[in-house]
């Protein structure tokens, strides 16, 4: 059963690894930024440490009823990592311009579609291109 075990968890790692290979060759080709540098990784991986031991700081002090705000806070600073570390990225690879451009031209063309929509229904036109 051990085996089976130590099968499935290489296998789910490289289903993983996969996906995310998969991921990050669609940004690269659609953004031309790659998300998963060796920086990035060393971020989720110090706040994924900050979020893990806080936690623990603050399971222990609660079962002692001590002082748990220094585990909030170094759970807090993990989030921190993670929020600056996520938005870094949106705004390298120029994510949000390419959202503003694709619903503001979707935006003008409803306008469009809805102005020959009322000149066709008029009755000096009969056929608009």
């Amino acid at each position: 059963m051990l085996v089976l075990s130590i099968i499935a968890a290489v296998a789910i790692f490289a289903l993983v690894g996969w996906g995310l290979y998969l991921f990050e060759s669609r940004v690269d080709e659609k953004f031309g930024y790659r998300f998963f540098s060796a920086g990035s990784f060393l971020a989720l991986f110090i706040s994924s440490a900050l979020c893990f031991f806080g936690f623990l700081w603050w399971h222990s002090e609660s079962l002692k009823n001590g002082d748990i705000l220094n585990g909030i806070i170094i759970g807090g600073l993990g989030l921190v990592v993670v929020l600056a570390t996520v938005f870094v990225n949106f705004k390298k690879s120029k994510f949000c311009l390419w959202l503003v451009r694709k619903y503001c031209s979707a935006f003008f063309v409803c306008r469009i579609v809805a102005n020959r929509a009322a000149l066709c229904s008029s009755k000096n036109y009969r056929y608009v291109l």
